[in-house]
């Protein structure tokens, strides 16, 4: 099947991921505007990824290709939002839940049609705490190359070995080693954690 033929057979999925993740395309359309997008523009990110997909070889070999397609679109335009919808600038690494404790939030009195008295409110946050917790884990992640910090990522969203292994165009063994490698750079005690559980499992 040519790519052109795949994109058009599978281009519902970006509207139905859409639905699945916002509920309705009214609730996307307003997500997106309060992130300072449009509906049209997580529609063009789907579709962009679907193509890229489209363009691939080796397809043949996921097993669960339509799932495979609304997991990477899912990831891209979730990664829209995150990019695009502050107006502080975020590195990629922040999580959602660390992304969301920037939040700015206005404070509108409607009286007679009219708004009253707007002004900004700040959630009470431990700012000297959230710096260090972020600094440190920034540093952590620049201690990986890309293509460990891609794989991280990716399987944090509920992609498969073999998935990431054709992205990348390398195998899943290779994927493996690469993941194991990049949460050693992170985490020191990660292999020595790993020989007391099975010593203690041993006892």
């Amino acid at each position: 099947m040519t790519p052109e033929k795949l994109f058009e057979e599978k281009q519902h999925i970006v509207e139905t991921v859409i639905k699945q993740n916002f509920k309705t395309i009214k609730q996307a359309e307003f997500v997106a505007k309060v992130n300072n997008m449009e509906l049209n523009d997580l529609l063009q990110a789907g579709q962009l990824t679907l193509w890229e997909i489209c363009l691939k070889k080796d397809l043949e070999q996921i097993k669960n290709l339509d799932g495979y397609i609304a997991r990477a679109i899912k990831f891209t335009i979730m990664k829209e939002i995150h990019r695009k919808g502050k107006a502080i600038k975020l590195t990629s690494s922040v999580t959602w839940e660390e992304r969301k404790k920037f939040e700015f939030s206005s404070i509108d009195f409607e009286i007679n049609g009219r708004t009253e008295q707007d002004f900004l409110a700040a959630t009470h946050i431990n700012v000297e705490e959230e710096v260090i917790t972020s600094i440190q884990c920034q540093e952590a992640i620049n201690k990986l190359k890309p293509v460990e910090r891609l794989i991280l990522v990716k399987n944090s969203h509920g992609f498969s070995d073999e998935e990431i292994a054709i992205e990348i165009g390398s195998n899943r063994g290779a994927v493996n080693k690469r993941r194991n490698r990049a949460i050693k750079k992170i985490n020191s005690n990660y292999e020595q954690n790993k020989k007391n559980h099975l010593l203690q499992q041993v006892i």
